[in-house]
């Protein structure tokens, strides 16, 4: 498995969100679900890896809690065999800091979970440590 590295204020034309505001978390291929956040939030970016065969679904979900079976996810995005894919803020919004409210990204108003599914459309659990999540969120 690769080993990702976020750079606050990296390429483009540095960060919006002032450093820092942003956090970033990594499972490298141990788990096949997990909550990142049990708070509303916003997710900025993803970045996954399907290390082996065959295709699988990231999904992400509006749940503070474990995703169970049959879950119909608020993004989901596939990844064939061997691949990596990146969705960034040009997809999701790019992160913008107001004193008043955070525009950008794609919000979720009760936690942030994600997961690895067999299936785009609902979670049917993926096989654990056969793929790494990163994403980017607050």
């Amino acid at each position: 498995m690769s080993l990702y590295t976020f750079v606050p204020g990296g390429g483009g034309g540095g960060p919006v969100v002032p450093p820092g505001d942003q956090s970033y978390f990594a499972n490298l291929g141990t788990l096949n679900q997990a909550v990142v956040k049990a708070a509303a939030g916003r997710v900025f970016s993803v970045l996954v890896e399907n290390v082996t065969g065959p295709t699988k679904w990231l999904q992400l979900h509006n749940l503070a809690g474990v995703v169970p079976p049959a879950a119909v996810p608020r993004f989901t995005v596939k990844v064939p065999a061997n691949a990596v894919v990146i969705v960034g803020s040009d997809f999701f919004g790019i992160p913008l800091a107001t004193p008043a409210a955070l525009l950008g990204g794609l919000p979720f108003s009760v936690g942030i979970a994600w997961a690895w599914s067999t299936t785009g459309p609902t979670f049917t659990a993926a096989v654990a440590a056969q793929q790494s999540t990163s994403i980017l969120f607050l």
